[in-house]
């Protein structure tokens, strides 16, 4: 099976960045198929922070095929 970790990067408690780092950590095959999700207005405060991370980052709103397009290329290069 197959898994995409969809995370907003503005969450209560865990930020999607911690959330990241910490699959870095303890699941690293799990951070490799980690997306982050921001609104417009938050990602300039996250973009030095994921900048240099190889995560995608789909801004919202976005559509349907701009998921599925990150999906496929997050899926592939994430085979372990």
């Amino acid at each position: 099976m197959r898994y995409l970790i969809l995370s907003d990067l503005r969450m209560p408690g865990l930020d999607g960045l911690g959330l990241y780092r910490q699959l870095e950590q303890n699941r690293p095959e799990l951070a490799r198929r980690f997306v982050f999700i921001t609104g417009t207005s938050e990602h300039t405060d996250y973009a030095g922070l994921i900048g240099d991370l190889p995560v995608p980052v789909l801004t919202k709103p976005f559509d349907m095929s701009a998921l599925q397009r990150v999906a496929r290329e997050t899926l592939a290069t994430s085979v372990s």
